[in-house]
């Protein structure tokens, strides 16, 4: 597909979703308890195996009539329905991203993010496209798309800092961040990666060898050293000591070239890769496709991968999401819901978090949030 359609797509989403952000149907708690009791329903007929790997999603037990699923809107403080991007705190609260800006989610209840007093300066962004919590420096990053006041953002005690072409950015349009080492590291869509070492900005594109300026995922290894970036047509380019290994459908096995997330387990050395036509896995030396199946993903588009670490548990837990459906697995077990399905109702998955206790849903008409009771 044409590249600027694909922009123009994304820009009208943007005005409908906005045009409609006071308008959220009162509807959503019992969508959410129909969600439960559905959910529920197939839970109890689930294959042994679901009952084994459930008991270790962010400290889920294995009993069914524990779950809980609840759906976050306007009625408690969203200022925009339309969620494109979580982060946790670290702290036990969420950043959500929407397209009237950027909020913190308590598990109850949302509300502007400020400094002390209720004290904010400087203009805070919109149409948020990337969010990234730097645990270290307390310091939230924020990226924005498509709007007049788009660009790289930087959060903290009260102050937003915004960073745009002006200040050396290749493009406006910010896709997705990472950082390392005190690098903040910027995807752009049209402008390659832009790194940022708090001083001044330095890009990396398709003159450098990247596949292309498209970037729709960054994640970055500390174990190796190493940054991969996917790209929205292209592929995935690996860049390490200042060269760039290009790994497509051509150069490697990688699934499918619409790359859109990428995570990394450090604890096994893999990556993961999220595509249009299913998941690729590679540690280095090999690699491993998952597409959908009986024991596997229940969708092959892949919009977000979230992978937690939990410490109750030796192997990590991946949550990898489609427009309507969750696949959950742990040590190579699928546990697969179609939520989309099941709800009834049209509605878009955008992203998902989760923490020890939680799982977080980013949709186009709020926040869902699965736990324990």
């Amino acid at each position: 597909m044409d590249k600027e359609i694909k922009i123009n797509s994304f820009k009208n989403i943007a005005e409908k979703t906005q045009a409609s952000g006071d308008s959220v149907s009162k509807a959503g708690r019992g969508f959410c308890v129909l969600i439960f009791a559905v959910v529920l329903a197939a839970a109890l007929s689930a294959p042994p195996s679901f009952a084994a790997s459930i008991n270790s999603l962010a400290g889920f037990s294995s009993d069914v009539n524990d779950y809980t699923f609840e759906f976050y809107d306007a009625d408690n403080g969203l200022i925009n329905p339309y969620i494109t991007a979580l982060a946790g705190d670290g702290k036990g609260g969420l950043y959500v991203g929407t397209w009237g800006g950027v909020m913190r989610f308590d598990g109850s209840i949302f509300s502007k993010i400020e400094g002390a007093g209720g004290r904010v300066e400087g203009v805070a962004p919109q149409y948020i496209s990337a969010l990234y919590y730097d645990a270290p420096s307390e310091t939230l990053w924020i990226g924005s798309m498509f709007n007049k006041n788009a660009g790289l953002f930087k959060y903290r005690g009260g102050h937003f800092t915004r960073y745009s072409a002006l200040d050396g950015l290749p493009s406006d349009n910010i896709s997705s961040i990472c950082a390392s080492g005190g690098k903040i590291y910027a995807g752009t869509w049209g402008g390659g990666v832009a790194v940022f070492d708090q001083n001044r900005f330095k890009t990396l594109s398709k003159k450098n060898g990247l596949s292309d300026n498209y970037i729709s995922s960054l994640a970055y290894s500390e174990k190796t050293g190493s940054l991969w970036a996917g790209s929205k047509f292209s592929g995935a380019n690996l860049i390490k000591d200042g060269k760039v290994t290009i790994m497509d459908d051509h150069t490697s096995t990688l699934v499918n070239n619409y790359v859109h997330r990428i995570v990394i387990d450090e604890t096994q050395n893999t990556v993961y890769f999220g595509t249009s036509g299913g998941v690729s896995k590679f540690n280095g030396a090999a690699w491993q496709n998952i597409i959908t199946g009986p024991d596997a993903l229940c969708n092959n588009f892949i919009k977000d991968i979230h992978i937690s670490n939990s410490k109750s548990y030796d192997k990590a837990v991946l949550y990898f999401i489609s427009s309507g459906d969750l696949s959950i697995s742990r040590d190579n077990v699928f546990y697969n819901v179609n939520i989309k399905k099941l709800s009834g109702r049209d509605f878009e998955l955008n992203a998902v978090y989760a923490d020890e206790n939680y799982i977080y849903l980013a949709t186009d008409r709020g926040l869902c949030k699965i736990g324990r009771r």
